[in-house]
């Protein structure tokens, strides 16, 4: 009987240590995001994390598809850049980043333009395969093709950024059409409101060398003219 009762009281232990240890969807998310860039320091990390959820409920888009964006974008890297001319996390081109009066070398900005002009995609299109074809190729070759333009480039987007969306759901089979556009209410107790990262790029177009606060970000993106 004591041999039982012992047995009992490991299991129960085991039990109750594996649901303390349990990870949050934020420790899931941010070890996903060190693992996929081992060079992004915990800070960064935590920052780009509370700014995604931010305006991912704020634009009522899936967290996850835009951790899943990013991931394809750029990494989670917010100085990367491409050859045509793409800049930080979401890879806003200067066009787009004028088209929505942001400043795509601002991390914060970079993010909320990118979550924005997606949700912009997605109200057009009604499907996230579309939007994310749009995202990538324009909005207007997916209504010159009427659909996912016949691109390599763009068909693998889709094709990557779905698989991406499975693994940060867990491994789960979810079709890329099913996608709800509505984020996960899950928020760091401790999220203030203002996430901001812990370094910008060091560039003229750069205001002051600062990210602004979030309660300002409406009142700075409606001011910011690029050149």
């Amino acid at each position: 009987m004591k041999k039982v009762m012992l047995i009992v009281i490991i299991v129960l232990g085991s039990l109750s240590s594996f649901s303390a240890t349990k990870l949050t969807y934020k420790d899931k998310i941010m070890n996903y995001m060190q693992k996929e860039n081992p060079k992004l320091s915990t800070k960064d990390a935590e920052s780009i994390y509370k700014t995604v959820m931010y305006f991912s409920n704020k634009y009522k888009v899936s967290s996850d598809l835009i951790f899943a964006i990013i991931d394809q974008e750029s990494n989670y890297n917010y100085k990367d850049s491409s050859s045509a001319g793409a800049i930080g996390l979401m890879q806003i081109i200067p066009a787009t980043a004028n088209y929505l009066k942001i400043n795509p070398y601002n991390s914060t900005q970079n993010i909320e333009g990118g979550v924005r002009y997606f949700k912009e995609m997605l109200d057009k299109y009604q499907k996230p395969s579309l939007a994310l074809a749009a995202y990538n190729a324009g909005p207007g070759a997916v209504d010159k093709y009427n659909g996912i333009p016949p691109y390599k480039e763009t068909t693998n987007y889709v094709k990557k950024i779905s698989k991406i969306y499975q693994t940060l759901k867990g491994g789960k089979s979810v079709s890329i059409t099913k996608i709800t556009t509505k984020t996960k209410k899950v928020f760091d107790p401790t999220f203030t409101g203002e996430p901001l990262l812990s370094d910008d790029i060091d560039s003229d177009a750069l205001e002051e060398g600062t990210v602004p606060e979030l309660e300002k970000i409406e009142k700075v993106r409606k001011s910011i003219v690029l050149l």
